[in-house]
């Protein structure tokens, strides 16, 4: 009569179980040699004995085994390791692209009316060609943190992407900034940068079978950036700006920075503004300039000490770098030393112009 056959055929085994089999065959041989030493009762010994795993271990495996067979269609797991994943650095993301990336949040809720979620807002970014390479939900969730959302919950306890508290704030000081300056009767004027390609044409146009007429360059041509200011009388007289772009980035953003933008305040924009007005800008880099040089652990000692100088501190000269910022270190609390942003000024300032920023977009 053969032998009945005890197992699975072809199941793999793992150097951790075949080093388990090793054990338990090595104390069965023992005891068939010097005879049983742990009494066939005691189970969880003889069990630790035999297989030289640690007692936690062994609770586990039994509460486990309880388990399944109480559900069926359980199984043993099998612990692996965390794998380390590599994170996935977010390149330049330009003004255009942020600016596309929130307005595919907000059609989520407004047009499509429906909650987005990571892989969504993915897709959507890849179909629209937003993003170039495809990236990692973790890295998009950095991303959307990085321009102002978070993972919050709303009033019906259902998770969403709303906003960040700050930049609502700024919104609410900004709405009722610019409604006390319309009661006040200001001239309000908005200032803004856009651009046009020098052989724009219409896409469409009226044309009979003879297909006459104007033909669509395939070449866009040349960039030009506008720049210019407006309200409610209209724009601002000889405050158009016209240049051709020099920046290969596709954005042109770039073609812009504080200088030129501050030479065009200065001698097209101010001083053809009626008195009292308020200049509304937006958040562009150039916009917002430090004034004041931040003083940091990386500052020259010079700058250190000329720094203390202008705000009068007595000190000695004869100091460490190290002991002189820390003198800077305790007072910029107490002056809220932030950063002075750069704005017209000379002549221009008779006119007494009033500034506000609007906030991010949201």
């Amino acid at each position: 009569m053969s032998p009945k056959k005890v197992g699975k055929q072809g199941q793999i085994i793992h150097s951790q179980g075949r080093e388990i089999i090793s054990n338990v065959a090595a104390f069965m041989k023992k005891e068939a040699e010097q005879g049983i030493t742990i009494p066939l009762k005691n189970i969880r010994q003889r069990t630790l004995a035999a297989t030289r795993v640690s007692q936690s271990t062994y609770r586990r495996v039994v509460q486990e085994s309880e388990d399944i067979e109480n559900i069926p269609s359980c199984s043993f797991t099998s612990p692996r390791k965390k794998r380390l994943r590599k994170s996935q650095k977010i390149g330049n993301i330009t003004s255009t692209q942020i600016k596309d990336i929130k307005q595919i949040v907000y059609d989520f809720y407004i047009v499509e009316k429906r909650r987005p979620t990571l892989k969504l807002i993915l897709q959507k970014l890849l179909d629209r060609a937003i993003i170039q390479e495809p990236i990692s939900t973790p890295t998009l969730s950095k991303l959307l943190k990085k321009i102002g959302f978070r993972w919050t919950k709303t009033e019906d306890n259902r998770k969403a992407l709303m906003e960040s508290y700050d930049i609502r704030l700024k919104r609410i000081k900004y709405l009722k900034q610019i409604f006390k300056y319309k009661e006040e009767g200001r001239n309000i004027v908005y200032t803004d940068e856009s651009y046009i390609h020098s052989s724009h044409t219409k896409d469409k146009g009226w044309f009979d079978e003879s297909r006459h007429g104007i033909r669509k360059l395939i070449s866009k041509g040349q960039r030009l950036i506008i720049l210019h200011a407006g309200g409610r009388n209209g724009f601002v007289n000889n405050g158009l700006l016209i240049f051709r772009s020099g920046s290969k980035s596709g954005d042109y953003h770039d073609d812009m920075n504080h200088h030129n933008f501050m030479k065009w305040a200065e001698n097209q924009l101010i001083p053809n503004l009626l008195p009292n007005s308020v200049l509304v800008l937006d958040n562009a880099a150039y916009h917002n300039v430090p004034v004041v040089k931040n003083i940091t652990s990386g500052s020259k000692k010079q700058e250190i000490v000329d720094w203390l100088k202008e705000r009068n501190f007595t000190f000695d000269e004869k100091l460490t770098k190290t002991e002189l910022y820390e003198i800077v270190s305790e007072n910029k609390k107490k002056l809220s030393c932030k950063n002075q942003v750069g704005r017209p000024n000379g002549k221009a300032w008779t006119h007494c112009v009033t500034f506000a920023s609007i906030p991010p977009r949201a």
